[in-house]
């Protein structure tokens, strides 16, 4: 298993892809977020949360992870890496924002 960086030029059908294979199967997926600030450490945004999909808005350059009670964004993403990377969806996304703040969501099947 390799870690991959997906180009920005791939963001919205690469997450498409993910989200309409996570619709298609029999079992649900969930998602834990984690957020790493550098003067505060690191922070648990969500645990165990109901994944609906991922998706990436080019327009107004953000990802937004969304289930029945959360909507979670990641304004203006500058680096987006999955692991492993020749597997969708994959076990882990890395996501390094423009202001340098780094995000993980660990995606897995219920």
């Amino acid at each position: 298993m390799t870690i991959r960086k997906i180009r920005p030029g791939e963001w919205s059908a690469y997450f498409d892809g993910i989200s309409h294979q996570m619709a298609e199967g029999d079992e649900g997926w969930s998602a834990d977020i984690e957020v790493f600030l550098s003067e505060s450490g690191d922070q648990q945004e969500a645990t165990h949360i109901p994944l609906q999909g991922i998706t990436y808005d080019r327009r107004d350059n953000r990802l937004e992870i969304a289930s029945d009670d959360l909507r979670h964004m990641i304004v203006h993403p500058r680096e987006i890496w999955a692991d492993p990377g020749d597997r969708s969806p994959p076990d882990l996304l890395l996501v390094v924002r423009e202001d340098g703040t780094r995000e993980s969501v660990v995606l897995k099947r219920q």
